[in-house]
């Protein structure tokens, strides 16, 4: 599956005075997102009926590129954020920063009964202010 989405993060970044060179940060929030694209590649196995026990016979399989998943995927969904980094000062306004968040689905993103699926990722931020 090849999903994008629209986030909105509505997060709080609580950040320390300099100690040294460095400033500290936590940040903590949810994250709001919205599907604009759902993707998949995908095997289908043709069943020509079934054996005496009950299995399907399958006679072939087909695979398909880029199938649109979007009716099978919930439009919304939320997430918990918590992040931490810090700021390295090293001149006047010119700082380094890099930091960790995770981002804990809460939502179910498939729309197909029976089926769970939630989004959790860890993203890696870094930067320069200047």
């Amino acid at each position: 599956m090849k999903l994008q989405y629209v986030e909105v993060p509505l997060t709080v970044k609580l950040m320390t005075n300099e100690i040294g060179y460095m400033r500290y940060y936590g940040q903590i929030g949810f994250g709001n997102a919205f599907n604009i694209r759902a993707k998949s590649d995908q095997v289908v196995a043709k069943i020509d009926g079934t054996r005496a026990d009950g299995q399907p016979i399958v006679s072939e399989f087909t695979e398909l590129s880029d199938e649109d998943l979007q009716d099978d995927i919930m439009l919304y969904k939320v997430s918990l954020v918590v992040g931490a980094g810090m700021e390295y000062n090293f001149s006047g306004n010119t700082s380094l920063l890099v930091g960790i968040t995770y981002n804990n689905g809460f939502t179910n993103i498939l729309d197909i009964e029976g089926a769970k699926a939630k989004a959790h990722y860890i993203e890696l931020t870094t930067g320069v202010f200047f």
